[in-house]
């Protein structure tokens, strides 16, 4: 798992190496400490990082931007930051309901005109943005407070999934989640295809692997 970080940390695939680690870490203790406490833990951890997603973000581009942008330019933190500071801007001003499906498409020229007075010459040049490149932050924008209480509910019926599983499908289960919320948290939007469809995968393996042990 290190030596795939390194690749991936070395190819400017700084999300993917995140993920490798994350995923790896969480395989490993759950591995170790494979009880219903660790699970417990694990997704009560979930739920207070996305309900807190907006403070975390902002408190990243306060305090961690410069440093951020220098050791993770190749991962293009400092536009990502941008995004994610704008993004709470909008979340503020509408927390309750949101803007609506794929809004960050309609708020853009917000984007881009901070853009250009910030001077964040990548951002600047581009027509749109397609999505806030975490899916928390999306969930917030998009459904606001009543979507991010639906998500909860679907992350508790899911710890409830998780909590049926054999102690030995667990670790695995735990990491494709931990992967896939890693990389959901930096990278693609909610609602592109091909990303549903390969979290759809990953669901799908995981349950055949679940009956053919049972």
């Amino acid at each position: 798992l290190l030596v795939l970080s390194a690749i991936f940390f070395a190819k400017s695939s700084q999300g993917a190496a995140s993920a490798v680690t994350i995923s790896g870490a969480a395989w490993l203790i759950s591995r170790i400490y494979n009880t219903n406490f660790i699970l417990k833990a694990f997704f009560i951890a979930i739920a207070l990082i996305i309900l807190a997603m907006p403070f975390i973000t902002e408190m990243l581009y306060i305090y961690a931007e410069p440093w951020l942008s220098v050791n993770l330019k190749a991962a293009a933190a400092s536009e990502r930051l941008f995004i994610w500071h704008i993004t709470v801007d909008h979340i503020v001003a509408q927390p309750f309901l949101g803007y609506g499906f794929d809004a960050i498409k309609h708020l853009s020229p917000s984007y881009i005109e901070q853009a250009v007075t910030a001077s964040h010459s990548y951002l600047s040049s581009v027509d749109i943005i397609s999505h806030p490149h975490n899916f928390a932050l999306q969930i917030w924008l998009e459904m606001g407070l009543v979507g991010i209480l639906l998500i909860l509910f679907n992350l508790f019926w899911l710890y409830k999934k998780f909590e049926q599983m054999p102690h030995s499908l667990r670790p695995n289960a735990i990491a494709s989640f931990a992967s896939i919320l890693s990389v959901g948290a930096v990278n693609y939007g909610m609602w592109q295809g091909w990303w549903l469809g390969l979290i759809f995968m990953t669901v799908l393996v995981v349950n055949t692997y679940k009956m053919l042990q049972n």
